[in-house]
């Protein structure tokens, strides 16, 4: 199923990086929808660190304490992503990330009331928690409606 791990890092290390990529200083892409098939839906904005095979971002350096942590043997995709607040909850499609077989790990980089689904569960969106699952089972994410933006990072690898 899933495991959620609360303080996943240090508070240095989680502080560092929520100020980083919280910072005038960050770039973030638009992001028109959160999954292909999925249509009118609220943009996001996205920055991806890594993506087929490659570093993709200046910033990568950025993600080391989480790759050390978790044990990373080698990467499929990170991307971040922060859902700007809305007045409504908006929830994405349900989806794989990967079309194979993968680890998936979701941090989360502030407390909000947006959340994941995964089948039929609820995580909550708690600043310094991951969750950690395998690409098979669906799962989607969503805004939030309490907080400026709801931000989280979002690991494939193996």
């Amino acid at each position: 199923m899933f495991k959620v791990k609360e303080n996943f890092l240090n508070l240095k290390d989680c502080l560092h990086l929520k100020n980083e990529l919280s910072s005038n200083k960050f770039p973030w892409y638009f992001i028109n929808q959160s999954v292909k098939k999925q249509k009118n839906e609220n943009f996001h904005l996205g920055h991806t660190f890594y993506i087929d095979n490659q570093i993709n971002s200046d910033f990568f350096y950025l993600m080391d304490p989480l790759i050390k942590k978790l044990d990373v043997k080698s990467l499929v995709r990170i991307k971040a992503n922060l859902y700007p607040r809305t007045d409504n909850i908006s929830e994405q499609e349900k989806h794989k990330d990967q079309t194979f077989k993968c680890k998936i790990a979701i941090f989360y980089m502030n407390t909000n009331n947006g959340y994941t689904m995964i089948k039929n569960e609820k995580i909550t969106s708690i600043e310094n928690k991951i969750v950690l699952f395998e690409n098979d089972s669906p799962h989607f994410g969503t805004n939030c409606t309490d907080e400026k933006f709801r931000l989280t990072l979002n690991f494939n690898y193996f």
